[in-house]
């Protein structure tokens, strides 16, 4: 994925902000060069799940905060 998508990315997740308030969304993995995944959390959500095992927490090692 280049840096258009990205872009495109960034640009949506600002609109889900501006919906639903502030949150953490982590563009991580092999789907980043292909297919895409995103989390998308509420601040209280992602401070829970940035510490536990699981798909966030490696996300967070490997991924991009947007």
């Amino acid at each position: 994925m280049g840096e258009d998508g990205i872009a495109e990315i960034k640009e949506f997740v600002e609109k889900l902000r501006k919906e639903i308030g502030e949150l953490k969304a982590i563009f991580f993995g092999s789907r980043v060069r292909g297919d895409l995944d995103v989390f998308c959390y509420t601040e209280e959500e992602f401070e829970k799940k940035k510490n536990e095992i699981g798909t966030v927490k490696k996300a967070l090692e490997e991924g991009i905060l947007l």
